[in-house]
């Protein structure tokens, strides 16, 4: 179960983080280093690079904790919406 959540993490914070680049007018490369670049412009969540290593970092196999890196994760989808809009 672990594997499975933490390849549904990996492609969210994918997909988020393109979404920044985009939003900020960069240029995507590849997902080495991308979201401590992605954290450096203007226009992204608060704390972005803390937080995604937070929720990766809650990657247990005890449910609670699965819970709380898709919520934290869940969090920044939602902040980045709102900087869309």
């Amino acid at each position: 179960m672990v594997a499975y959540v933490a390849g549904c993490c990996f492609r969210s914070v994918s997909c988020l983080v393109q979404t920044l680049f985009a939003f900020n007018e960069q240029f995507w490369m590849n997902e080495k280093g991308a979201v401590a670049l992605a954290a450096t412009f203007p226009r992204v969540p608060a704390h972005l690079a803390e937080r995604v290593m937070g929720a990766f970092t809650a990657l247990t196999d005890e449910a609670e904790s699965l819970q709380v890196a898709l919520q934290a994760l869940e969090a920044l989808v939602e902040e980045t919406a709102a900087l869309l809009r």
